[in-house]
């Protein structure tokens, strides 16, 4: 099977090697850029747990810690590896899946005194953890450390290959990238090419993004991980 697969760089080699390991051919087209923002260290001492929502805020944090015995409390299985992969040494993983999974965890986690709680962030944030935090009695910073930017258009090999019929599925990993997708392909006018193409979405909201799209197949993922992404692939 053929999947262009819409992450950013880095994720999207990652996903593209294990898509190959599966027996698929794998198009890497990122629709998103992940900038890490520069600036000085953070002082982590100040923090009792540093709340990670995304690989990426991971990624950010590491560029701007030195301090890695910082207690972490990641939102899933892709967060906490990139985590400990990063030199974190304490990761927890939540065991729901976002804002809720973050919430249940901090509620069954030893109390952490007076000082705050740190959620390293993109400037495009969903929910409000802060608020859901001090449901709790706890205080919850959050600091931007990345930004995503989007790309401004598909490449010629994407649109061509959409138009030729040599892709069978898109992956999107986020509702923005499917946002970013469903606004880029009604640019190229490739609406009418998609009716024979599964969409594999990490969540309900990436397929609420791709309404306006006319996909064969729209699968959700049972679970926000990688395996459960590439599993969807058997029911296309």
């Amino acid at each position: 099977m053929r999947v262009l697969i819409t992450r950013p760089l880095d994720a999207a080699l990652d996903t593209a090697a294990e898509l190959q390991s599966r027996g698929h051919d794998a198009i890497v087209e990122p629709l998103l850029t992940i900038v890490i923002e520069q600036g000085p260290p953070v002082d982590t001492g100040r923090y009792a747990r540093l709340v990670l929502t995304s690989a990426n805020g991971a990624r950010a944090a590491a560029a701007r810690m030195a301090d890695r015995q910082i207690p972490v409390l990641a939102v899933g299985p892709a967060t906490a590896a990139e985590a400990r992969a990063r030199g974190f040494t304490q990761v927890i993983m939540a065991d729901g899946n976002g804002i809720e999974g973050i919430v249940s965890a901090l509620a069954r986690l030893p109390a952490t005194g007076d000082r705050p709680l740190l959620h390293v962030a993109g400037t495009d944030v969903a929910g409000d953890l802060a608020a859901e935090a001090r449901k709790l009695g706890l205080t919850l910073e959050r600091m931007t450390l990345y930004r995503a930017v989007a790309t401004p258009a598909l490449s010629r090999n994407a649109c061509e290959a959409l138009k030729a019929g040599n892709i069978d599925a898109v992956m999107f990993f986020s509702p923005r990238t499917a946002e970013i997708f469903a606004r880029l392909a009604h640019d190229e006018g490739l609406g009418q090419h998609l009716g024979r193409l599964g969409a594999c979405v990490i969540s309900q909201n990436a397929a609420r993004a791709l309404k306006s799209l006319t996909f064969g197949k729209v699968l959700v993922a049972q679970e926000t991980t990688v395996g459960a992404m590439l599993d969807l692939l058997d029911d296309l």
